[in-house]
């Protein structure tokens, strides 16, 4: 079950800042799912700078010393990270666009 089959507008609302939030923009927002499977070269990338990405680029596989190393998917951090937040912009802009025709108004004065 999706989050779009079991929350309200509300619910979503009054979600706290956090991985949650950032979970339900990557999935219903984004349109990317966890990915399933971690590879096991994580560590080796992100202690090399370069992080492992999902496919769409809306999740990171990350190694935290906490929890012994184990590569987890993680989602952006749309909810505190302006330059992640902006990505949800682009999409939904991108998604208008193609949704949308463009419209032309055209307006005449009679000064006469």
């Amino acid at each position: 079950m999706g989050y779009s089959d079991s929350m309200t507008k509300e619910a979503i609302l009054v979600m706290e800042v956090g991985e949650e939030l950032d979970r339900l923009v990557a999935t219903e927002v984004m349109g990317e799912p966890m990915p399933e499977v971690a590879p096991s070269y994580a560590l080796d990338l992100q202690l090399a700078g370069s992080p492992v990405k999902s496919p769409k680029g809306n999740w990171l596989c990350l190694c935290r010393y906490e929890e012994d190393d184990i590569p987890t998917w993680r989602p952006l951090p749309f909810s505190i990270d302006i330059s992640a937040a902006w990505l949800i912009i682009d999409k939904l802009t991108e998604e208008w666009t193609r949704g949308n025709k463009p419209i032309s108004i055209e307006v005449l004065y009679d000064c006469g």
